[in-house]
């Protein structure tokens, strides 16, 4: 949630497509392996709905930065096309981007279980997220780090300044950060997207993740 750095992702794709066009040899993409895990848990976390490619900035060194956040939060399911068995990633997996299915294929290698040993978070959050996640499931919020609280509609959001300094968050993400740290990553995923614990008994091949 850090300020944006960068270029979108799917332009980023764009200049790839350029590149195998004009006949060029087409590099292979470096996305940031922590970068990506952190993003998909996050979108878990939230539950954010449309994390599509025109939604992630991606540095020169494959770090990525979130964008459109503020009011995507805390729909039924997450939407992610680092998520398998979301809308969005099953999207690339049907269609061609722009024409090119070099694209789409490029664009899987977002896949969050190509960026982690044995294609599986479990329990074992990176450090910055789990600590994250333990003050969200169970710290309470106080004057010291909420900046404030507001209602919209039926729901409470909170802005606390000891994590995820520059979004407003759901109040109800306390039990979600706790069953992610008790539970574990994938068995969450899998009671919101059903399909998605098939799809992931298909762990990423090689190719897949090239």
């Amino acid at each position: 949630l850090a300020e944006a750095k960068g270029s979108i992702a799917e332009e980023v794709l764009r200049r790839l497509r350029d590149t195998h066009d004009s006949g060029q040899v087409v590099p292979p993409i470096k996305w940031k392996s922590s970068s990506i895990l952190l993003a998909a848990i996050f979108d878990v976390l939230t539950r954010y709905s449309d994390r599509h490619l025109a939604n992630i900035y991606v540095s020169g060194d494959g770090d990525l930065s979130l964008i459109d956040n503020e009011h995507k939060f805390w729909s039924n399911t997450p939407n992610s096309v680092m998520l398998p068995a979301t809308q969005l990633f099953n999207v690339l997996s049907r269609v061609e981007i722009e024409g090119s299915r070099m694209l789409a294929d490029f664009a899987h290698t977002l896949d969050y279980r190509c960026h982690i040993q044995g294609g599986v978070i479990g329990r074992s959050f990176p450090e910055p997220m789990r600590q994250c996640l333990h003050h969200l499931a169970y710290s309470s919020f106080d004057m010291d780090t909420v900046e404030f609280v507001k209602v919209v509609g039926s729901r409470s959001y909170v802005k606390d300044s000891k994590c995820m300094k520059k979004a407003c968050l759901p109040m109800e993400m306390r039990q979600h950060a706790r069953d992610l740290l008790e539970i574990g990553f994938e068995p969450v995923v899998s009671a919101m997207i059903p399909s998605f614990s098939q799809r992931n008994k298909s762990q990423c091949k090689p190719s897949d993740c090239s």
